[in-house]
């Protein structure tokens, strides 16, 4: 995969839909319109992979 590590959550969720990956990660805020829980709010169907988020990754 080429994705800069500067990629926003969207360009993120956008990569692993289309690449049938499920998405896992330890950051879910919804700050800002492109926020991994902003993009799932907008964008997320039934036919849309998951998002495992963990609750603490300390």
């Amino acid at each position: 995969m080429d994705l800069s590590i500067n990629s926003d959550d969207r360009v993120v969720w956008r990569l692993a839909q289309e690449n049938q990956m499920i998405l896992l990660t330890a950051n879910r805020s919804i700050k800002g319109k492109d926020s991994l829980e902003q993009v799932i709010r907008e964008e997320n169907t039934l036919a849309s992979l998951p998002v495992i988020t963990i609750g603490n990754a300390d």
